[in-house]
């Protein structure tokens, strides 16, 4: 059955965020591009009865021009999955914020606005509202400082990032000073990772994310406990880019929630009450790449302080500590070779209080 709370949510966030364009342009708007792109991709396992993935997409665009040189620009994705492996049942999508959820349509369908967004200049800044994805960082594959936007687990780490993404209702200024690119931004949707449930094809067993418990005593686990304050709640950063000798660079901060909540455990006559909680954390870091003919070297280092982290020892008394932590990319890229391109990356985490 339709989610017919889901589809008035997703209703209500269009037609909102459209009468806020509308409050302050004229109501002159045309259609300047659309486009609409469907997939079919299929994966089989070769020690299984049947498909491990046989999923098609469609996921149109449409961009509008309105007055005063804005744009309005939006996403959306229908997706249908035949076998159900990656998320199996309904999702109860409770790490997602009301107005980001997506609409299911049974259990192998759902529905989904993937962005919406009003861009604009604004004197010597741009201006970028609406639901979008906000790039930080040069890493592929691990994400050091791409931490914006979180992120779908679902296929683990195998989709592109435009995919893995999960888009979030956002505002994102632009500027330049003295030579400077100026970005900063404020997150008051409330989303946090997609983690697999236990029974999914890539259910996640790290520590990080399921932490261990002493054997022979029993666990209740509650739901995410998610915050829930508009602006209370909101993650806001700030980033400063720049080219000086032949090399980009780049300067963020960070202050945010942690996309993986850390279980916070408690003893009760019956055994352990397990409830999952989201901590704020500092994260400063910087970027830098530079070409040298066919070889670039790009990297990342992020420092985090006091990142809530899920400890070994299940005799712990609430099972979490706390620590700075180092992290860090370095990259090479090398297309030396005519429709060849080589690339190596060495990842690096460091927990300094273990």
């Amino acid at each position: 059955m339709v989610n017919t709370r889901r589809l008035i949510s997703l209703a209500t966030g269009f037609f909102a965020f459209t009468a806020s364009v509308s409050a302050i342009a004229e109501p002159v708007i045309s259609l300047s591009d659309k486009s609409a792109l469907a997939e079919l991709e299929v994966a089989v396992p070769r020690d299984a009865e049947d498909g491990l993935k046989a999923e098609a997409y469609l996921t149109p665009e449409l961009e509008f021009d309105l007055p005063r040189r804005m744009r309005l620009t939006a996403i959306g994705r229908l997706r249908a999955d035949a076998f159900d492996h990656f998320e199996p049942g309904t999702p109860d999508d409770s790490t997602t914020d009301q107005m980001t959820r997506r609409l299911f349509i049974g259990d192998q369908v759902d529905l989904e606005l993937r962005e919406l967004y009003l861009q604009a200049s604004l004197g010597d800044a741009f201006l970028t509202l609406g639901k979008q994805q906000i790039v930080w960082g040069k890493a592929d594959g691990l994400k050091v400082l791409d931490v914006v936007n979180p992120q779908t687990f679902r296929e683990f780490i195998l989709p592109e990032f435009d995919d893995s993404r999960i888009p979030l209702w956002s505002v994102n200024v632009e500027t330049r000073l003295r030579g400077i690119d100026v970005q900063a931004v404020l997150v008051p949707d409330q989303t946090y990772h997609e983690i697999p449930k236990a029974d999914a094809a890539f259910a996640i067993t790290a520590s990080r994310f399921v932490p261990p418990s002493p054997s022979g005593v029993p666990v209740t686990q509650l739901a995410p406990r998610r915050p829930n304050r508009f602006l209370a709640d909101a993650d806001t950063g700030v980033r400063l880019a720049t080219f000086w000798e032949g090399w980009d660079l780049s300067l963020l901060y960070l202050y945010h929630y942690e996309d993986v909540p850390v279980p916070r455990r408690q003893a009760t006559p019956t055994g352990l009450l397990v409830t999952p909680e989201y901590d704020r954390a500092h994260l400063v870091g910087g970027t830098f790449s530079r070409a040298f003919g066919s070889l670039t070297v790009r990297g990342e280092l992020g420092y985090t302080v006091g990142r809530a982290l899920s400890v070994g020892n299940p005799l712990d008394a609430d099972g979490v500590g706390e620590s700075d932590v180092i992290a860090s990319v370095v990259g090479l890229d090398w297309s030396g070779f005519t429709d060849t391109f080589i690339s190596l990356q060495l990842f690096q985490d460091y927990v300094l209080d273990e």
